[in-house]
C-alpha cells in the first residue's frame, strides 16, 4: 500500500470508530512528527485495523478489555466510546469490565466500571450503539 493509501486508510478508520478523537489524534501526531505519525498509520489505524480478521466491534471490546490493566482513562474511554460505535451493546461492554476481574483484577475491575457509570451519567454514550440510541 502507498504512503497516500495508507494515511487515507487510517483516516477512514479514525472517523468510522472514532469520530472526531481519531481526526485529533492522526493531526496531533503529524503536527509532533510526521515520520512517527507515518509509523503510526501503516501500524496500527492503516494497519492491524483493516485487515479484516476482526470486525470493529470484537476488536474495540479487545481493545477495551486490554486497557483496563494498564489504567488509561483516556484511552478508555475513547475505546469504550468506539466499541458502542461499532455496535457492541452496553451489556457487551459490561461483560468485558466485569471479566477483567478475573485477569487484571478486582480493584482495576472496579476503576473501569466507576468510570463507564460517570461516562453513561454524564450522556457521553448518547447515540453510540444499539443501547443508546436516541
Amino acid at each position: 500500500m502507498s504512503d497516500d493509501a495508507v494515511e487515507a486508510a487510517a483516516r477512514e478508520v479514525g472517523e468510522r470508530l472514532f469520530a472526531d478523537r481519531g481526526h485529533y489524534r492522526l493531526d496531533m501526531l503529524r503536527q509532533m512528527d510526521p515520520g512517527f505519525a507515518g509509523l503510526f498509520e501503516a501500524w496500527c489505524y492503516g494497519g492491524l485495523y483493516v485487515r479484516g480478521v476482526l470486525d470493529d466491534r470484537v476488536r474495540e471490546l479487545c481493545a477495551v478489555a486490554a486497557l483496563i490493566p494498564v489504567n488509561r482513562p483516556s484511552v478508555i474511554e475513547t475505546h469504550l466510546k468506539a466499541a458502542l460505535r461499532c455496535g457492541a451493546t452496553r451489556e457487551e461492554v459490561l461483560e468485558v469490565i466485569f471479566q477483567s476481574a478475573v485477569y487484571a483484577g478486582m480493584p482495576d475491575c472496579l476503576s473501569t466500571l466507576d468510570q463507564f457509570k460517570r461516562l453513561e451519567e454524564a450522556g457521553e454514550f448518547g447515540g453510540l450503539g444499539p443501547s443508546y440510541q436516541v
